[in-house]
Protein backbone atom coordinates (compact mmCIF):
# COMPACT_ATOMS: atom_id res chain seq x y z
CA UNK A 1 0.00 0.00 0.00
CA UNK A 2 1.63 3.67 -0.95
CA UNK A 3 1.12 6.69 1.35
CA UNK A 4 1.63 9.61 -0.06
CA UNK A 5 2.75 11.30 2.99
CA UNK A 6 5.74 8.77 2.88
CA UNK A 7 6.95 9.57 -0.86
CA UNK A 8 8.63 12.66 -2.23
CA UNK A 9 6.75 15.66 -3.56
CA UNK A 10 4.44 15.27 -5.91
CA UNK A 11 6.78 17.97 -7.52
CA UNK A 12 9.53 16.33 -6.57
CA UNK A 13 12.96 16.26 -9.29
CA UNK A 14 14.59 13.07 -7.28
CA UNK A 15 11.17 11.11 -7.08
CA UNK A 16 13.21 7.84 -8.58
CA UNK A 17 16.15 8.52 -6.52
CA UNK A 18 17.40 6.19 -3.71
CA UNK A 19 20.14 9.06 -1.99
CA UNK A 20 20.23 12.25 -1.34
CA UNK A 21 20.56 14.65 -4.31
CA UNK A 22 22.53 17.67 -4.85
CA UNK A 23 19.97 20.53 -5.93
CA UNK A 24 21.09 22.75 -8.11
CA UNK A 25 19.11 26.11 -9.22
CA UNK A 26 18.60 24.77 -12.38
CA UNK A 27 17.13 21.27 -11.12
CA UNK A 28 14.79 23.72 -9.00
CA UNK A 29 13.72 24.92 -12.01
CA UNK A 30 12.99 21.43 -13.83
CA UNK A 31 16.16 21.66 -15.84
CA UNK A 32 18.48 18.58 -16.76
CA UNK A 33 15.17 16.38 -17.03
CA UNK A 34 13.78 16.82 -13.60
CA UNK A 35 10.38 17.54 -12.91
CA UNK A 36 11.10 21.03 -10.64
CA UNK A 37 9.44 22.70 -7.90
CA UNK A 38 8.35 26.18 -9.94
CA UNK A 39 8.81 27.48 -13.30
CA UNK A 40 11.05 30.34 -13.52
CA UNK A 41 7.95 32.95 -14.28
CA UNK A 42 6.28 31.44 -11.19
CA UNK A 43 9.35 31.91 -8.82
CA UNK A 44 9.33 35.62 -9.55
CA UNK A 45 6.12 35.98 -9.34
CA UNK A 46 6.32 34.74 -5.94
CA UNK A 47 9.31 36.18 -5.03
CA UNK A 48 7.62 40.02 -6.25
CA UNK A 49 4.48 39.04 -3.71
CA UNK A 50 6.38 38.53 -0.63
CA UNK A 51 6.65 41.61 2.05
CA UNK A 52 10.54 42.39 2.78
CA UNK A 53 10.42 40.12 5.87
CA UNK A 54 9.30 37.31 4.09
CA UNK A 55 11.61 37.39 1.69
CA UNK A 56 14.13 37.57 4.50
CA UNK A 57 13.10 34.76 5.82
CA UNK A 58 13.29 32.67 2.52
CA UNK A 59 16.86 34.15 2.36
CA UNK A 60 17.71 33.13 5.69
CA UNK A 61 15.64 29.39 5.32
CA UNK A 62 17.48 28.55 2.19
CA UNK A 63 20.75 29.49 3.54
CA UNK A 64 19.83 26.73 6.52
CA UNK A 65 19.20 24.24 4.00
CA UNK A 66 22.51 24.81 2.04
CA UNK A 67 24.12 24.86 5.09
CA UNK A 68 22.29 21.15 5.91
CA UNK A 69 20.98 22.51 9.56
CA UNK A 70 18.24 20.40 10.76
CA UNK A 71 14.56 21.49 10.35
CA UNK A 72 11.80 21.18 12.82
CA UNK A 73 9.22 23.78 14.22
CA UNK A 74 5.53 24.24 13.76
CA UNK A 75 4.98 22.83 10.11
CA UNK A 76 1.50 23.20 10.49
CA UNK A 77 -0.18 25.32 7.74
CA UNK A 78 -1.55 28.15 8.95
CA UNK A 79 -3.08 31.89 7.24
CA UNK A 80 -1.23 34.78 7.58
CA UNK A 81 -3.34 38.15 7.80
CA UNK A 82 -3.89 38.40 3.93
CA UNK A 83 -5.20 34.79 3.98
CA UNK A 84 -1.57 33.49 2.12
CA UNK A 85 -0.77 30.00 3.96
CA UNK A 86 2.52 29.64 5.70
CA UNK A 87 4.40 27.08 8.11
CA UNK A 88 6.94 28.26 10.54
CA UNK A 89 9.67 26.05 10.32
CA UNK A 90 12.79 26.27 12.98
CA UNK A 91 16.86 25.16 11.85
CA UNK A 92 18.97 23.94 14.63
CA UNK A 93 21.84 25.45 15.30
CA UNK A 94 24.68 24.46 17.62
CA UNK A 95 23.80 26.87 20.13
CA UNK A 96 20.09 28.03 18.78
CA UNK A 97 17.35 27.92 16.95
CA UNK A 98 16.62 30.09 14.05
CA UNK A 99 12.48 30.40 12.72
CA UNK A 100 11.40 31.51 9.20
CA UNK A 101 7.99 32.10 8.03
CA UNK A 102 7.78 30.34 4.73
CA UNK A 103 4.60 31.47 2.30
CA UNK A 104 3.56 28.18 0.78
CA UNK A 105 2.57 28.71 -2.74
CA UNK A 106 3.44 26.55 -6.01
CA UNK A 107 6.35 23.88 -5.12
CA UNK A 108 7.63 25.12 -1.92
CA UNK A 109 5.89 23.07 0.23
CA UNK A 110 7.18 19.92 -2.17
CA UNK A 111 10.50 21.31 -1.68
CA UNK A 112 10.69 22.07 1.98
CA UNK A 113 9.04 18.17 2.18
CA UNK A 114 11.76 16.54 0.24
CA UNK A 115 14.47 18.74 2.09
CA UNK A 116 13.18 17.28 5.80
CA UNK A 117 12.93 13.80 4.18
CA UNK A 118 16.51 13.97 3.63
CA UNK A 119 15.74 13.55 -0.34
CA UNK A 120 17.68 17.13 -1.49
CA UNK A 121 20.02 19.00 -0.02
CA UNK A 122 19.81 22.85 -1.89
CA UNK A 123 23.40 23.90 -3.06
CA UNK A 124 22.35 27.09 -3.60
CA UNK A 125 21.17 30.70 -2.72
CA UNK A 126 18.16 32.97 -3.07
CA UNK A 127 20.41 35.13 -5.30
CA UNK A 128 21.35 32.09 -7.27
CA UNK A 129 17.35 31.07 -7.97
CA UNK A 130 16.62 34.81 -8.59
CA UNK A 131 19.77 34.99 -11.35
CA UNK A 132 19.02 31.60 -12.76
CA UNK A 133 15.15 32.46 -13.03
CA UNK A 134 15.49 35.82 -14.82
CA UNK A 135 17.83 33.56 -17.48
CA UNK A 136 14.25 33.07 -19.05
CA UNK A 137 13.25 36.51 -19.12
Amino acid sequence: MSNKFFEPGEQSPIKDSSSTVQLSAEMFFGDNGHAGYFTRKQFLNYGSSLREKEAHDLNTGLDAMKNGLTMGGSLVQRPDRSGRPYIHPEFFKPRGRLGVKIILEHGIEGFISDYQNGYIRPMFTLQDLIEEAKKEE
